[in-house]
């Protein structure tokens, strides 16, 4: 499963999201303001892909969400 997000203004990633558990591909794109996506990326354990493209308000991901992308494909632009 994969969802992709792309000129949004803002995004507010909300707890309904947290239940895409299964999702394996998730790409943020030229979205200015990106509220949330920490605590839901906590749960989507199936996560394989992650792409943030353009997304200027995330200036980095928490530590603690590293061991849960070994093995994935990480891709940030966040300019």
């Amino acid at each position: 499963m994969k969802l992709k997000v792309w000129d949004c203004h803002k995004l507010t990633v909300l707890a309904g999201f947290w239940s895409l558990s299964c999702l394996e591909k998730l790409s943020i794109e030229r979205c200015r303001e990106v509220e949330g996506l920490q605590g839901a990326l906590q749960h989507m354990t199936a996560l394989k892909e992650l792409t943030l493209t353009s997304v200027p308000n995330l200036e980095s991901l928490p530590d603690c969400f590293f061991p849960c992308f070994i093995g994935c494909l990480f891709t940030a632009v966040l300019s």
